[in-house]
């Protein structure tokens, strides 16, 4: 049986283990408007692969629908935060 992420959590500190429970990375330019994030979205979903074709590239094939669509969103953010 696969724990709960909260028991997986509790399982490791109690073996000695820390964990970072909340963190952040980054920071995300757009974060102050809802209409750069929405067209963000809409593009990274006109331009991609959809989310379940990049999951079972990843799990039954190399991968390599994984690149693009990263490096698609970093770049449509940088178009938008200009």
């Amino acid at each position: 049986m696969i724990p709960s992420i909260e028991d997986a959590i509790q399982m490791y500190t109690d073996a000695g283990g820390t964990i970072t429970r909340d963190s952040s990375f980054g920071i995300d330019p757009l974060a102050s408007s809802d209409a750069l994030i929405n067209q963000r979205e809409t593009e990274f979903i006109r331009d991609n692969p959809t989310f379940h074709e990049i999951y079972s590239n990843i799990i039954n094939g190399d991968g390599s629908l994984m690149v693009s669509p990263v490096l698609s969103l970093i770049n449509i953010t940088r178009n938008l935060s200009l």
